[in-house]
């Protein structure tokens, strides 16, 4: 009886068994096609989740925004084990290291509202990333890469197996891992980069702070139609537009305000 496959797998592991670079691993996860994971040991972590907020309700903006509520126990304690990360949301350095400071939301939990940061200053290392095996299962299934898998089984049941084991489109001497690289190559040359994401992010936070009325003072009225951001939501949500859901309009509305902050 073959072994079980393993359930974690780091980006190398991921270049090899789909014959990429580790730059392009790290690209997916950048712009969000894969999602990035980090196995934890036992540390002191945040948690953040709406929170009504006197001040942006008396600036008539959105009241709620991300934060600890300390009354809660379960707000600030000792967590352990596989958390999702933000990888589009970290600077890492020349050297492959990233600082996370205290109070960053960088962490999430499946299923579970809200985010985590870390009590204290955590350096995390791009080696330490890691990609769960439901989804790797999913990115595969999604484009299409398919594997001879009596040839893994054979080979190494408990390991990725190199590229030589990839298959190959019936029209092309392209993997099928990069079929869908080489249909897109156009789109591709439109990814957003870190910085510009950067800026944008930062542009819809001043344009939340123009429609909310927080620029009075530079003769700059609030959007009569408007009242407040969860106004502004549902507004959008009715446009039916693929994106604009309300969950993912909140999530970004918050990132936003953190750049913003951060800036």
């Amino acid at each position: 009886m073959p072994l079980p496959p393993k359930e974690l797998y780091t980006i190398s592991e991921i270049a090899n068994r789909w014959n990429v670079q580790s730059d392009t691993i790290k690209d997916f996860m950048l712009t969000q096609k894969l999602q990035a994971s980090i196995f934890l040991p036992s540390k002191m972590l945040l948690k953040f989740t709406l929170q009504f907020n006197h001040q942006c309700a008396e600036d008539d903006d959105d009241p709620y925004i991300y934060d600890v509520d300390y009354a809660d126990p379960d707000s600030f304690r000792s967590r352990q084990g596989l958390f999702e990360l933000d990888y589009h949301d970290i600077e890492w350095d020349e050297n492959g290291f990233a600082k996370l400071e205290k109070g960053e939301m960088f962490l999430k939990l499946p299923g579970e509202d809200g985010y985590f940061g870390f009590h204290e200053t955590y350096v995390l290392k791009q080696d330490d990333v890691l990609i769960s095996l439901p989804e790797v299962t999913r990115f595969e299934e999604e484009y299409g890469i398919t594997f001879n898998d009596m040839a893994l089984q054979a080979s190494s049941p408990n390991e990725f197996e190199p590229a030589s084991f990839v298959e190959f489109s019936s029209d092309s001497t392209v993997p099928k891992s990069l079929q869908y690289q080489k249909d897109n190559i156009e789109n591709d040359k439109d990814q957003i980069n870190p910085k510009r994401e950067t800026t944008l992010l930062t542009i819809i936070a001043v344009l939340l702070e123009i429609i909310s009325g927080e620029f009075t003072s530079y003769e700059v009225l609030k959007h009569p139609s408007i009242r407040n951001q969860e106004d502004l939501i549902n507004k959008m949500t009715e446009l039916e537009t693929r994106g604009l859901g309300e969950r993912n309009l909140q999530e970004i509305f918050a990132l936003a305000k953190r750049t913003k902050s951060r800036n």
